[in-house]
């Protein structure tokens, strides 16, 4: 069982980061491995016409509604709140891995999100 769970997060690791959302690259190279089987995807706020005019990401370090970075924002509404094809992102990546492992192992997967 153990190595399931390695390959699981081997795996969910490196496509989080293959197949995440890139304008900046901000997010990007926020998601890291945090303690034992925990990945964490962050994207802190940074200064965009800066970045537009220089390619440099500069933090702000702002708190919009509560929050220090926009990657739940992304997910869940798409970059920039259009509903585009980042919308969902974690949650299609996760599945499509749970799929992969489901298929080596022959299991099925149920999903109800």
């Amino acid at each position: 069982m153990t190595e399931i769970v390695e390959k699981i997060h081997s795996l969910l690791l490196s496509n989080l980061m293959f197949m995440s959302p890139v304008l900046s690259g901000n997010m990007k190279a926020n998601i890291k491995e945090n303690g034992d089987r925990e990945i964490v995807i962050e994207a802190p706020f940074y200064d965009m016409k800066k970045w537009r005019e220089s390619g440099a990401i500069i933090h702000t370090n702002k708190m919009i509604y509560g929050k220090t970075d926009y990657a739940e924002w992304v997910n869940k509404i798409g970059a920039f709140g259009s509903h585009n094809k980042s919308e969902h992102w974690v949650y299609d990546t996760i599945l499509s891995v749970a799929i992969v492992i489901a298929n080596e192992i022959g299991a099925d997967v149920i999903n109800e999100l």
